[in-house]
């Protein structure tokens, strides 16, 4: 079951990837603070904005064996259809397949937009 549409937002896998993982054990996603604010980072519970992560995180790093497992292509496609499908309903396919639908859509509006003026007048019939 799914929760509020609210929390689907983008910066929440930034975020709550990092601490406990539902087994207890440590995550293997780890957030570090900016310069001075190690203390603010630390008493967040969520993030809500791009501006909270841009205020407070410098980057986030991987254990070492994830990493490592991620350096196969292979393992970096499962994990992407994964979190796909969990945060947004969707296979990795599929997204990919909106994408290039609006890649084309956008491409096709720029063509009209800037391209040659469009005639209404009918091609001849070829030779």
């Amino acid at each position: 079951m799914r929760g509020p549409a609210d929390h689907r937002n983008p910066y929440f896998p930034f975020f709550h990837l990092q601490g406990r993982l539902r087994g207890g054990g440590e995550s293997f996603w780890h957030l570090h603070a900016l310069p001075g604010r190690e203390a603010v980072l630390a008493a967040m519970d969520t993030a809500r904005s791009n501006g909270a992560i841009l205020e407070n995180v410098a980057f986030a790093s991987l254990d070492d064996e994830l990493f490592e497992l991620l350096q196969a292509p292979e393992n970096v496609e499962a994990l992407g259809d994964a979190l796909s499908t969990a945060w947004f309903d969707r296979r990795l396919g599929e997204l990919r397949a909106v994408v290039a639908q609006a890649s084309e859509i956008s491409r096709y509006e720029h063509q009209l937009r800037g391209g040659p003026a469009l005639s209404a007048r009918p091609q001849s019939p070829p030779a």
